[in-house]
């Protein structure tokens, strides 16, 4: 994966769940605590396959 897109999908990632809890209404506290957690794994993986991609060298 090229490293330019790939920090920029680990930066910008995020953005996307702010934006979709932004329209969320206040009333639907289940469905905001999902989706804010939801919105937090792809940052998660991406920076775990970063963090193992260092420990083997690839840089």
């Amino acid at each position: 994966m090229n490293g330019t897109y790939f920090l920029s999908l680990l930066v910008f990632s995020p953005l996307v769940g702010i934006l979709l809890l932004a329209f969320v209404p206040k009333t639907q506290e289940r469905t905001i605590k999902w989706l804010g957690f939801l919105s937090t794994l792809p940052s998660l993986i991406l920076s775990l396959f970063a963090f193992v991609q260092y420990l083997r060298g690839y840089r």
